[in-house]
C-alpha cells in the first residue's frame, strides 16, 4: 500500500464529489442539472453522474502522479490517465470542467501532499461552492450550497438545502445562518455560476513575474558565458551546435528565456478574456482558459526545473574574471589616480584633461590596434602626474572597487535568503535532470 494511500483516496473522493456537486447545482439555465437537460438533447443528469463516478480511479491515479511527478513527466502521465478515463466512461461531458485541466488540479493535490503533508482540497476544489468543513449532517450530492457576504469580512450567510428529486421541493437544513470564515472556506465574496475571470489574471500575473525574473537571470548567464566568465552545465557528450562542433551554446538558459517569453505573453490571455466578458460571463472564455492557465503552470514548472539545473551545475572561471577585470580597471581607477596626483601637487583640472586624452589613446590602442590596455604606462610616462608605474599599480586592486557589494550580499543572505531556506529546509537538495 502506498504511504499516502489515505490522501490519494481522499483526493479521489473529493474530486468525484466536486463534479457531482457542480452537476447538482440548480438552477443552471441552459445547462444540465437535476431539473432538466437545458439546451442539451444528448446528455442528462444520470449520464453525467455515472460519468463522474467512473472517473474515481483516474482521479486517484492523478493524485499519485502528482506525488511521483519527479519520476515521470507529469504531462505525459496525465495523458495516459486521461485515455484510460475516456475508455472507462466512453465520453466525458461534465459541466464546464474539461477533463485535462481538472486532471491537472487533482494531480496538483498530490504534489501538495509531498510538499506540506497536509490533507489537501479542504478548500475550493470547485471555486464557486464553499467546501463544507464543520456541518456534516448531509447526504452527499443532494446538497447545494448558496451564500452571500454579510457585515464583517470574515462572516457569511449560508443556505444549505436538500432537493427532492421527485417533487423538486427544497428542505433547508441551514437557512441564512451566519458562519465565520474559519468554519467555511470561501474563495470569492460574490460569485454566481462562475468566479470572476479576473482571478485568472491575478494568477497568471504571478507566474509571469516568475518568468520575468527567470528571463533576466538567463540573460545574465548567457552574457557572462559569452565572456567566458561563467558557464551553465555542459554534458560530456553534449552537442553545442549541429553546425559548429566547437560551440558550447547555453541551451538551458536559452530554453528558460524562450519559455519565459511564452508565459509573459500568455498572461495577456486571461486579462483580455476578463475584460471582454458580457455581464457575469460569456462562453468565449472557456477554450482560452483551458489552454492559457494550465500551459502557464506547465511552462513555469519547466522554467524552474531548468533554473534549478543551471544553478546546481554552474561553472565559474575566476581567472578569466580577474583577467577581464584587470583589463578594464585602469579606466575605473582614473579618478583615484588623479586624486593621488593632486596630493603630489598636480592641478586637478589639468590632470582631468590629460587623463581624458590618455584614456582615448589607450582605448584606441585596444579597439583599433587590438593591443593591451596601456593606460597605466601612458600615465606613468607623463611627468604631470608625478607617479611611478609601481605607485599606480598599487591602486589597481579589485577589492578597492567593489563598494558595499560584499556587505550587501551578506545582509541579503542573512535577512532574506537564509530565513526562506530555513522555512523550507525539508525541500533543500532537490535536483532537476534536463536532457539537451
Amino acid at each position: 500500500m502506498h504511504k499516502h494511500k489515505e490522501y490519494i483516496t481522499e483526493i479521489g473522493d473529493l474530486a468525484v464529489k466536486a463534479l457531482v456537486y457542480e452537476l447538482a447545482t440548480t438552477p443552471k439555465p441552459g445547462l444540465v442539472d437535476k431539473e432538466n437537460s437545458g439546451a442539451h438533447t444528448d446528455m442528462d443528469y444520470p449520464m453525467f453522474r455515472a460519468s463522474a463516478l467512473s472517473l474515481r480511479n483516474c482521479f486517484e491515479q492523478c493524485a499519485l502522479a502528482g506525488i511521483e511527478h519527479e519520476k515521470e513527466p507529469l504531462e505525459w502521465r496525465l495523458r495516459k490517465i486521461g485515455l484510460a478515463g475516456e475508455k472507462a466512461m466512453f465520453e466525458i461531458v461534465v459541466q464546464n470542467v474539461g477533463p485535462t485541466s481538472f486532471f491537472h488540479i487533482v494531480a496538483s493535490g498530490g504534489i501538495e501532499i509531498i510538499m506540506d503533508n497536509i490533507s489537501v482540497f479542504q478548500y475550493d476544489l470547485y471555486v464557486d461552492i464553499p467546501v463544507l468543513n464543520k456541518h456534516t449532517n448531509y447526504t452527499g450530492e443532494t446538497f447545494d450550497i448558496s451564500w452571500s457576504a454579510v457585515e464583517g469580512a470574515d462572516s457569511y450567510l449560508v443556505n444549505v438545502y436538500s432537493v427532492n428529486e421527485m417533487t423538486g421541493a427544497v428542505s433547508y437544513l441551514y437557512k441564512d445562518e451566519p458562519v465565520m470564515g474559519t468554519e467555511w472556506t470561501v474563495t470569492e465574496a460574490v460569485s454566481g455560476q462562475t468566479y470572476s475571470r479576473k482571478v485568472d489574471t491575478r494568477v497568471l500575473n504571478v507566474l509571469a513575474g516568475i518568468a520575468s525574473s527567470a528571463h533576466k537571470f538567463s540573460n545574465d548567464i548567457r552574457l557572462l558565458q559569452h565572456l567566458k566568465e561563467i558557464e551553465e552545465p555542459f554534458e560530456k557528450n553534449q552537442i553545442g551546435s549541429s553546425a559548429m562542433a566547437y560551440k558550447r551554446n547555453p541551451m538551458r538558459s536559452e530554453r528558460i528565456a524562450s519559455l519565459a517569453n511564452f508565459v509573459m505573453a500568455d498572461a495577456m490571455n486571461p486579462a483580455m478574456t476578463a475584460s471582454t466578458q458580457w455581464f457575469e460571463r460569456t462562453l468565449d472564455d472557456s477554450a482560452n482558459k483551458r489552454l492559457s492557465v494550465p500551459e502557464a503552470f506547465l511552462a513555469v514548472d519547466g522554467i524552474l526545473d531548468l533554473y534549478l539545473n543551471v544553478v546546481d551545475g554552474l561553472v565559474v572561471y575566476p581567472k578569466v574574471i580577474y583577467k577581464q577585470f584587470m583589463s578594464e580597471i585602469p579606466f575605473m581607477a582614473t579618478e583615484n589616480i588623479m586624486m593621488d596626483a593632486v596630493k603630489h601637487g598636480g592641478n586637478r583640472q589639468e590632470l582631468h584633461e590629460k587623463i581624458r586624452q590618455l584614456s582615448m589613446e589607450a582605448g584606441k590602442n585596444v579597439k583599433v590596434e587590438g593591443k593591451e590596455n596601456n593606460l597605466v604606462d601612458l600615465i606613468a610616462a607623463d611627468p604631470s602626474f608625478g607617479l611611478t608605474k609601481e605607485q599606480i599599480e598599487s591602486t589597481l586592486k579589485p577589492e578597492l572597487y567593489v563598494g558595499r557589494a560584499p556587505y550587501q550580499v551578506e545582509v541579503y543572505l542573512r535577512d532574506v535568503v537564509n530565513p526562506v531556506l530555513e522555512a523550507n529546509k525539508d525541500e533543500l537538495g532537490a535536483t532537476a535532470e534536463i536532457n539537451v
